[in-house]
């Protein structure tokens, strides 16, 4: 406890007055002898002890009175044996969370326009000289390093600005770069405010140890900061998000039905009998659907698009649902080709008709070889067929696929172009036949350390004219082949060989078998190698070992084979946010720059590396979810679409116990509006003042002083 004016603590000296007053008053009574004295000394001794009691009852009273007057005056100030701080400059780490969450209520009424409030009255209290900065608590940013920490006004008007379109608040890496904050602080009164709805998300108790390990952090370094937990918003659970989107595995050809699957969550109390949801396609709305969604309960809708243009698309699927606007939509990046450029190397190339042995093959990959449309369905592979002689890095640069169709065996300067080819991105169907030599690609192909093939060759099986056996009957979990789940699409146990290799799957290699034959053996086996993939038949691509290319299934078994191996020389564009942005481009952009625009509309400038044959682009800055924008030098665009995890749509809070325990845990202040705040503000910065308790006591004292005396005067008459 301090006094605010020490000097009136000499008024505690009036304390005497009742004391001198009291023996004065005694000093006048005279004694008068008695004759009968001894008729009532008996009463006299009797009340002589009450009389006493009552006199010095009544003489402390009268001595509290000056006593408490005088300690008012001074003003007592309860300080909880801390300095006093007053009016100062102050460095203050405001941490604001930004989780789209803080987006329920909706406009003015949202918990975050409401924290967006709060910072701006906090910077306002702040007075000249004072240092600020403002955290977001998901996505990490810093805006007092980027708008300096002393213009309060340019930080205010930054904060105005902002939307609430981030994941998941991280509270323990905010509070740590509230620490850095403070190293570059001046001023010695510091203080760290968490505005936050408490959403039980970013809230968990799996994090309560990082919690109290990053506060111990930030208290060792900064002895002395006050730490507050302030509570935005009002509680609201209802939400409807639209929570994944499910695409083609593989790449989408042009005019092609592509099926594009919305899951929807509703994780609200409401039932919604006739939900709108939209599917828009470069920002034009193409199809809408209504669906009823009951409370807590998920729902899906099945939307089919033909593409009319290659190149990159953005879709987006929206739901006229709630005021949670961040997860009613979901956008996602298509990559539509014209055509996916595929060189077929025939090992035993032919004159005549289905006699060469990629015939039947390139006939499954482009049924319409002289289409009335380049564009029509089913035609968007385009085939070169060479002999093995002729491959060379160069053929390989403007492919995305490379079919061995009993290839005997290469050069060493072919197998280097082949691997570099498909290690930068590129995909090889490999299918064996009567001319490989079995002995070359097993020491070559799948040589221990660099093994470019899942599988090494071992012996032929079957019989020419022999009753042969067929590819087993299983469920398929691979993108290219879930199709054949249904049967609609054809049954690929309809497949009988004759002649087969069996392939051995080498250990310490990530090779997995994609179908099996009957009999166990492995009838399509695939491995990644180093960006791209190869895929190992167990028998030739014609009609001689099998009856395969006669079959319903062949030819969207090889279309989409062939279509999944172009489609892994693309880097992914819908990534997760935080998750570097990759991009190929020609290697004629080496030394270029590149155009990057973020969600926010920020521009970046990236220079273009070579890698190997083509050029790369590389982006790390992509915490902030949505669309980005790459364009190249010739003025192409590609979109990316940075997401964040849907976990913040629950947005289930704390209980108020919850919330309690964790501002106890961390040893901070709790509030929940302004006004609790701005008291224990106060508090912290000039104590908690005793003088109006001090004069109402002073008040019930005088009271009871002279409701006791009179009191003791009746009781004497």
């Amino acid at each position: 406890m301090t006094f605010l004016n020490i000097i009136l603590l000499a008024g505690l000296g009036a304390a005497v007055v009742p004391i001198v007053i009291h023996f004065l008053h005694r000093g006048r009574l005279a004694r008068v002898r008695w004759g009968a004295m001894h008729l009532i000394e008996g009463s006299v001794c009797q009340n002589s002890s009450r009389l006493k009691f009552e006199q010095r009852f009544l003489l402390v009273l009268r001595i509290l009175l000056p006593v408490i007057l005088a300690l008012a005056m001074a003003r007592p100030v309860l300080t909880r044996n801390r300095p006093l701080l007053g009016h100062g400059r102050k460095s203050l780490a405001i941490l604001l969370d930004n989780s789209y969450s803080m987006e329920a209520g909706g406009g003015g009424n949202s918990s975050f326009a409401e924290a967006k409030n709060a910072v701006a009255r906090l910077l306002q209290r702040l007075d000249p000289g004072s240092d600020a900065s403002v955290i977001l608590m998901a996505g990490g940013e810093d805006l007092g390093r980027t708008n300096g920490s002393q213009n309060l006004a340019g930080l205010a008007q930054e904060v105005k600005n902002l939307e609430a379109v981030y994941g998941r608040a991280d509270v323990p890496r905010s509070l740590l770069k509230a620490a850095g904050h403070f190293h570059f602080a001046q001023n010695n009164i510091r203080e760290v405010v968490i505005l936050s709805d408490l959403q039980r998300v970013s809230w968990p108790s799996s994090e309560t140890s990082l919690r109290r390990e990053a506060v111990e952090s930030l208290r060792r370094s900064n002895p002395g900061v006050e730490l507050t937990l302030w509570r935005t918003g009002k509680e609201n659970q209802e939400n409807i998000c639209v929570e994944s989107l499910e695409l083609p595995a593989i790449v989408v050809g042009l005019q092609q039905q592509t099926s594009i699957r919305a899951n929807l969550r509703n994780f609200g109390d409401k039932n919604w009998p006739d939900l709108r949801v939209f599917l828009r396609v470069d920002g034009q709305e193409r199809v809408a659907a209504q669906i009823s969604i009951g409370r807590k309960q998920d729902a899906h809708v099945l939307f089919s698009y033909a593409f009319e243009t290659a190149g990159s698309h953005v879709i987006q699927v929206f739901a006229e649902a709630d005021s949670v606007q961040a997860d009613n939509v979901l956008n996602a990046s298509v990559l539509v080709l014209a055509k996916i450029p595929v060189l077929l190397v025939s090992g035993n190339p032919s004159n005549v008709p289905l006699e060469g042995e990629t015939d039947f093959l390139e006939i499954a990959l482009q049924p319409l070889a002289n289409p009335v449309s380049m564009s029509q369905p089913g035609n968007h592979i385009e085939c070169k067929v060479i002999g093995a002689e002729q491959l060379s890095a160069e053929l390989l640069a403007p492919s995305r696929v490379v079919v061995l169709a009993n290839v005997r065996q290469l050069s060493d300067p072919q197998v280097q172009a082949l691997k570099a080819f498909v290690r930068e991105g590129g995909g090889c169907f490999v299918f064996p036949g009567d001319r490989i030599n079995m002995e070359w690609y097993n020491r070559v192909f799948a040589a221990q350390g660099d093994s470019f093939l899942p599988a090494t060759f071992a012996a032929i099986h079957g019989e020419p004219e022999g009753t042969g056996i067929h590819i087993a009957s299983q469920k398929l979990s691979h993108s290219a082949l879930q199709i054949f789940n249904d049967d609609r699409n054809g049954r690929l146990s309809e497949g009988l060989f004759r002649l087969w290799f069996e392939l051995r799957p080498q250990a310490g290699t990530n090779g997995t078998i994609l179908a099996r034959l009957e009999n166990g053996n492995a009838f399509l086996a695939e491995q990644k190698y180093g960006e791209g993939r190869v895929i190992q038949a167990a028998a030739a691509c014609d009609a001689d070992w099998s009856n395969l290319p006669t079959r319903p299934f062949y030819v969207p078994l090889m279309q989409r084979i062939v279509t999944y191996l172009g489609s892994t020389v693309y880097p992914p564009r819908n990534i997760d946010a935080g998750t570097r942005l990759l991009e190929f481009v020609p290697g004629s952009e080496n030394g270029k720059t590149v155009t990057i625009t973020d969600s926010s509309g920020r521009r970046y400038e990236i220079p273009v590396q070579l890698a190997g044959s083509h050029g790369i682009v590389q982006f790390e800055q992509t915490e902030r979810p949505g669309l980005y924008e790459l364009t190249m030098s010739n003025g192409e665009t590609r979109h990316f679409v940075v997401n964040i995890s849907r976990a913040e749509s629950n947005l289930e809070s704390l209980t108020e116990k919850e919330r309690r325990i964790v501002a106890e845990e961390m040893g901070a202040k709790f509030v929940s509006s302004s006004a609790e705040y701005e008291r224990l503000d106060y508090t912290s910065r000039f104590g908690h003042e005793l003088w109006q308790k001090m004069i109402w006591v002073l008040l019930l004292l005088a009271f009871i002083e002279l409701f006791v005396q009179q009191r003791f005067t009746r009781r004497r008459s």
